[in-house]
């Protein structure tokens, strides 16, 4: 009986079992009972899902969705979603229980020969890659028969209906704001200096790869830590410590910020470069000192004068939070983000020195009374 599991030592990893059955042109049967579901891994993985219910059945079962329920957003593409599955097969779809249940099964057929497996693996991207869960291929005959009975009993339980047949509670946004650290507070400026920026002469995205990044970027935090100088030990860094890690197409933008380099060696890519940064939040204009390093200047973060790589964090992960998406010790995954309502930092260049950063969305409310 294979084990899966998101360290070395077992099998394999639970989608690299998991993946080839679903990617069979064989496959006529993919059903997930769990308790909770990832709107990001449902995007990528959407049209395999309809393949399979054009060919056969694909089913959903979400356990909490009913209780816990969602933000619109996420409401708002299970609904496509189930829309879709239904016009290819009408045993196919989205399900929700109304009972709580917090079990994670996957059923997978391919040519009437079907596999199930159990353990701790919700169906989302940190479930399937960064999290320590546990799973087995159940193949022992008694335990198999009666783990395909338990999808069958769960399938047709009469509290299991469609995701449509249920009203599905929506989680409010911005209804925890988070206090504005020490070191951001020290940050802010009038916003008369902000009025008087000449108009941007350019700008360019950085997205935030945070499914990729699990350890890095805006997910510093899971980093094995910082070393302690003259010793093997590592220290923690802070919850609020990021960087962002650019690729060669964002560094190769006309738009990114200067950089020299500063290696002895002839080999050596390392860059450093600074400039400042003015970001509008709501009433409040902040002014950063940022940083340009690491190697090729992919690195991007706010510099020790201005408080260190945690100040950007407490505004970009404070945006989150006050969006109720984030608490402290929470990783940030695509599934965050997509809640939020946008994957992006647009840096806008007044002049070599001087950039503008935005992190907002479209419906945010400003925060008239300064708190």
């Amino acid at each position: 009986m294979a084990t899966f599991s998101n360290d070395t030592k077992f099998d394999s990893t639970f989608q690299k079992a998991l993946l080839p059955l679903i990617n069979n042109r064989n496959c006529n049967e993919f059903t997930v009972a769990v308790g909770y579901v990832g709107e990001s891994i449902l995007r990528k993985m959407e049209s395999k899902l309809l393949e399979i219910a054009n060919r056969g059945k694909c089913r959903v079962i979400i356990g909490l969705l009913f209780h816990e329920g969602c933000y619109q957003s996420k409401k708002d593409y299970l609904e496509e979603l189930d829309g879709k599955l239904r016009d290819k097969n009408a045993s196919s779809g989205i399900f929700v229980t109304r009972f709580q249940y917090h079990g994670k099964v996957y059923k997978v057929v391919n040519d009437q020969v079907s596999r199930v497996f159990v353990g701790s693996s919700n169906f989302s991207t940190p479930s399937w890659t960064t999290r320590k869960e546990f799973n087995i291929d159940v193949t022992q005959s008694q335990a198999k028969s009666k783990s395909l009975a338990f999808v069958d009993y769960i399938l047709s339980h009469k509290d299991t209906v469609p995701l449509t047949a249920v009203p599905i509670k929506l989680k409010k946004r911005g209804s925890n704001k988070v206090n504005i650290r020490k070191e951001l507070q020290n940050n802010i400026v009038n916003r008369a200096i902000y009025n008087a920026l000449p108009a941007p002469v350019g700008q360019f995205d950085h997205l935030l790869r945070v499914d990729a990044n699990l350890a890095s970027g805006l997910n510093l935090y899971f980093d094995r830590g910082r070393r302690i100088d003259g010793s093997d030990k590592f220290e923690p860094r802070p919850w609020f410590e990021i960087e962002l890690a650019s690729q060669a197409t964002e560094i190769g933008n006309q738009y990114y910020p200067k950089s020299v380099l500063i290696g002895k060696k002839p080999s050596s890519t390392a860059r450093t470069g600074d400039f400042t940064a003015f970001i509008k939040d709501g009433q409040k204009i902040y002014k950063f000192d940022m940083k340009v390093g690491g190697s090729g200047g992919k690195n991007i973060y706010s510099a020790k004068s201005s408080g260190g790589r945690k100040v950007l964090g407490q505004y970009i992960k404070g945006k989150l939070h006050n969006a109720g998406l984030l608490k402290e010790g929470d990783l940030i995954t695509s599934e965050t983000l997509i809640g939020y309502g946008r994957d992006t930092i647009t840096f806008k260049k007044i002049d070599d020195s001087k950039y503008i950063i935005d992190f907002s969305v479209p419906d945010e409310i400003e925060d008239i009374d300064g708190e």
